[in-house]
C-alpha cells in the first residue's frame, strides 16, 4: 500500500509559543522552583495534586511537531531546531506519562492475597520444581543459564577505544544499585555502564554527581549518538537531605543533560525491594511511599523537562482488599527467603524497560536527519561547523549553569 506525504507540515497545525516561551526552562523563577518544591514537600502523602498547581507542559506538543516534521522531511527553521534540541525533554517527559498511563490500564483488579506471592513464604509448590539458583519454584520453564543474572556493567573507561558498536544497543542503562546486574537477554539489548562507584553518587561530595557520571558514559558513545540513557535514581542514605529533596537534584542536574543531549534521557525509579527485615505489611507500606516517589518525580519532570517514571514489576495498592496487578505476571515471588532477587524480578525488569525504549524510539531524530530539514544551506553549514569544530562537545565539560 502507498502513502502520501501530507501536503501541509504538522508545524502550521500546533499552536505557537511566544518568545520568552521559547525554552522551557528559562520560563521558570528560582522562587517558583523553590515554591513548588516546598508544595510537594509539604503535601507528599496525596497522590495527586490539585490541577491548578501542576504545570502545564506546552512545550511537548510543539517539540512533537518539529519531530514530525523533520520524520516527514519539511523544512524547518533554526529557531525550530535549537527549539528541539533545548525543550526536547518536555516532549519525551510527555511520551513517558503517555506510556506509563497506558501501561497500568492494562493492570487488572485482584485479590490483595496475590501481593503475598511476590515475597517468599507462601507459595505453593512441588520440592522438585524448586530452582537451586532462585530457591523458589518456577512455573514456567525458563533458558538454561538464565536464573544466573550474569550481566554486569561494563568498564567505562576500557569503552573510550573500543570497537565494539556501541550505538548499536537499543539503550544504554546506568545503574546505580537494583540495576547493575540485568537478566542475560539484555546482553544484546542494553548497554550496561552502570555506576559500580558509589563514591561517584555521594552527595556530600558533589551534588551533581550522578549527572555527571552520566556525562562520562555518554563520552564513550559516538558524536552526536541518540541513543536512550535510562538512569537509575540513586537514593544516598548518609545524606542529610529528604528522597524529595535528593530526586529534585537528580532530576534538575539531568535535565540540564538533556537540553545539550539529542537522544532521550530517563530518569528510573527501580523497583522497590524489600529490606532483609521486611514483613508482608512493611512490604506493602514501603511499596506505597515507592508510588507516591515517582508521582513526585514526574512531577519534578514535568516542570524541568525531563522523562522520570519507574518500572512497575509489583502489584500495586488499590484498597484494603484488592491489589493492581498484571495478567500476565507469572504468579512467583520476586525475591527468594534470603531477600534476593529471583529470576521472576529480573524478567519483569528487562520486559518494562524494552517497552519503555520502543515507546520513545518514534520521536527520535538523528543529527544527520536534523540538519537536512534545517530551511537555508548556510545554517546547515554553520551548525556543522559548529559541531566538527570540537572533537568534545561542550556539554561534557559540565560547565552550564
Amino acid at each position: 500500500m502507498h502513502f502520501t506525504s501530507p501536503i501541509v507540515s504538522p508545524l502550521v497545525l500546533v499552536e505557537k509559543l511566544g518568545p520568552e516561551e521559547k525554552v522551557g526552562f528559562k520560563s521558570l523563577t528560582t522562587e517558583q522552583v523553590k515554591a513548588y518544591l516546598m508544595y510537594l514537600e509539604e503535601n507528599y502523602c496525596n497522590f495527586d495534586p490539585t490541577p491548578a498547581i501542576t504545570p502545564p507542559n506546552k512545550w511537548a506538543g510543539y517539540a512533537g511537531a518539529v519531530v514530525q516534521a523533520m520524520q516527514q522531511n519539511f523544512m524547518v527553521t533554526k529557531d525550530d531546531y535549537d527549539f528541539l534540541l533545548v525543550n526536547s525533554g518536555y516532549l519525551f517527559h510527555q511520551i513517558i506519562a503517555e506510556h506509563m498511563g497506558d501501561l497500568r490500564s492494562r493492570f487488572s483488579i485482584v485479590s490483595i492475597d496475590f501481593e503475598k506471592q511476590e515475597l517468599f513464604g507462601s507459595q505453593d509448590y512441588q520440592l522438585n520444581q524448586e530452582c537451586m539458583k532462585c530457591n523458589v519454584g518456577h512455573q514456567r520453564v525458563g533458558l538454561p543459564t538464565e536464573c544466573n543474572a550474569t550481566y554486569g556493567p561494563y568498564n567505562s573507561e576500557l569503552l573510550i577505544n573500543t570497537t565494539m558498536p556501541l550505538d548499536s544497543f537499543l539503550a544504554m542503562i546506568v545503574g546505580t544499585k537494583s540495576l547493575l546486574t540485568l537478566h542475560e537477554a539484555s546482553w544484546e539489548t542494553f548497554l550496561n555502564l552502570g555506576i559500580t562507584n558509589q563514591g561517584e553518587l555521594s552527595l556530600a561530595r558533589d551534588k551533581m554527581g550522578l549527572a555527571n557520571a552520566v556525562r562520562k558514559r555518554i563520552y564513550s558513545l559516538e558524536r552526536n549518538s541518540v541513543l536512550p540513557i535510562l538512569v537509575e535514581f540513586y537514593l544516598d542514605k548518609r545524606s542529610t537531605c529528604s528522597d524529595r529533596s535528593q530526586l529534585f537534584l537528580a532530576v534538575y542536574s539531568l535535565a540540564q543533560l538533556q537540553r545539550e543531549y539529542n537522544g532521550p534521557i530517563v530518569l528510573v525509579i527501580p523497583p522497590y525491594c524489600v529490606d532483609r527485615h521486611d514483613g508482608l505489611a512493611e512490604y506493602r507500606a514501603k511499596k506505597i511511599n515507592h508510588r507516591k516517589l515517582e508521582v513526585v518525580g514526574s512531577l519534578f519532570g514535568k516542570k524541568l523537562g525531563l522523562a522520570v517514571c519507574s518500572l512497575v514489576i509489583q502489584s500495586e495498592h488499590r484498597d484494603m482488599g484488592t491489589v493492581m496487578n498484571h495478567p500476565q505476571w507469572a504468579i512467583e515471588p520476586l525475591f527468594n527467603h534470603e531477600k534476593v532477587c529471583t529470576r521472576e524480578y529480573y524478567r519483569r525488569v528487562h520486559d518494562l524497560m524494552l517497552c519503555l525504549v520502543n515507546s520513545l524510539l518514534p520521536w527520535i531524530v538523528p543529527e544527520f536527519q536534523r540538519l537536512s530539514c534545517l530551511s537555508f544551506q548556510s545554517e546547515v553549514n554553520d551548525h556543522s561547523e559548529n559541531i566538527g569544530s570540537n572533537t568534545h562537545p561542550s556539554w561534557l565539560s559540565g560547565d552550564r549553569m
